[in-house]
């Protein structure tokens, strides 16, 4: 029988408020349910690669995908990597929809469980995340993704209604050129250079973003062209003003191209940034800052099952 082991976060959303959950997890897995902190993590993902595991499953959101997806690039650099099974159980679980993962956390553990007692084919869904620095996630944004981000973490308490909230407030704002869109898309002046060639034109981005995944959340798919290729990234920075972003969101959620000299589209495997002054930027979720050059190329093949 495949071995499985599972990987949990205790303090995502769901976790944090459904304290059962992981107790049911672990009935399901017949203890096979690991809580390591952060610090803890690579000495037990080194443990599971010298066990040979063949399936990791990742309970929490997009920011503890993100960790543990770092820690396994970390740990197994050019080794093949297990397969992965994603268990949503964040405040946000963008990564998880966006591979296909759209019932609950137990349903599919379930579901993976019986197909691993039966011997049953599994269904895999395989995706390329990318490697930023030395970190490793999905979708990476600047300028007003990681600025709204800054927004939504602001006095804790993170929530998918809070999201939304301050999704509609941009929205309105952006239509009276009000304080807070202009804080939250300050235009970031960025050098960016896609696989070895020259510098995009463009260098001054009120909103952009690079992924690997078309889903940047609440059904808005920028990034239409991974759609139907997974072996690139897609950038798409806009340069215009918050209200033109605003009108161009149906054709976003849409995932329709947007034609325009003032919105850089482009496809590669790897992308250089040099910012004119440190940058705040987000990877799935979570937030950094870089003050010198930043390099993001496409990561190893990876198998999702279910």
């Amino acid at each position: 029988m495949k071995s499985i082991k599972v990987i949990s976060n205790p303090n995502s959303g769901h976790n944090r408020k459904n304290p059962r959950h992981l107790q049911t997890l672990s009935k399901i897995l017949q203890n096979e349910l690991y809580l390591p902190t952060l610090d803890q993590l690579s000495n037990t993902i080194q443990r599971f690669q010298e066990e040979r595991l063949e399936i990791l499953g990742i309970s929490g959101g997009d920011g503890t995908i993100h960790q543990v997806l770092t820690t396994l690039n970390e740990v197994y650099q050019d080794n093949p990597w297990p397969k992965i099974v994603l268990l949503p159980s964040g405040t946000m679980n963008n990564i998880a929809k966006n591979t296909g993962f759209k019932k609950r956390s137990t349903v599919i553990l379930r579901k993976v469980m019986d197909k691993i007692r039966t011997n049953q084919p599994f269904q895999i869904i395989k995706k390329r995340p990318l490697i930023v620095g030395n970190r490793v996630g999905f979708i990476f944004g600047f300028g007003g993704i990681a600025q709204f981000l800054d927004a939504y973490y602001e006095g804790g308490n993170p929530s998918q209604l809070k999201a939304a909230t301050l999704l509609t407030r941009a929205i309105g704002s952006a239509f009276i050129n009000g304080s807070f869109v202009k804080k939250v898309f300050r235009p970031t002046a960025v050098d960016i250079r896609v696989d070895g060639r020259s510098y995009i034109q463009h260098k001054r981005f009120t909103v952009a973003g690079i992924s690997t995944l078309a889903d940047l959340g609440f059904g808005f798919r920028p990034f239409y062209r991974t759609l139907t290729n997974h072996e690139v990234a897609q950038f798409i920075g806009f340069t215009q003003p918050p209200i033109w972003i605003a009108l161009a969101l149906p054709k976003i959620r849409l995932a329709s191209a947007i034609q325009s000299e003032r919105v850089a589209d482009e496809c590669g495997a790897t992308f250089t940034l040099k910012p004119e002054s440190p940058m705040k930027y987000t990877i799935d979720g979570d937030l950094y800052t870089v003050s010198d050059t930043l390099d993001l190329t496409l990561g190893p093949m990876l198998e999702f099952i279910q």
